[in-house]
């Protein structure tokens, strides 16, 4: 599938139940890295995500975390 203009391109690494949602890890390296998403269940199951799996992501709602002091990741990267 090809990507939208205004997406990145993420890889999953991991899916982890929450009980009525799921938490995907992903990993985006041209996005600074790694990067998780909350499904609800009935969106989750529709998408039928795999580790593995590549996809394409469109942020709606961003949250920033400040970096350890030992991370080499910089703000100018994002």
């Amino acid at each position: 599938r090809a990507a939208i203009p205004g997406t990145f391109r993420a890889r999953v690494e991991r899916l982890v139940p929450l009980g009525a949602a799921v938490r995907v890890e992903l990993s985006a390296p041209g996005y600074g890295g790694a990067v998780e998403v909350e499904l609800d269940l009935r969106r989750s199951e529709a998408l039928s995500l795999q580790p593995g799996d590549a996809v394409h992501l469109s942020p709606r709602r961003v949250r920033v975390f400040p970096a350890a002091a030992d991370d080499s990741l910089t703000a100018s990267e994002l």
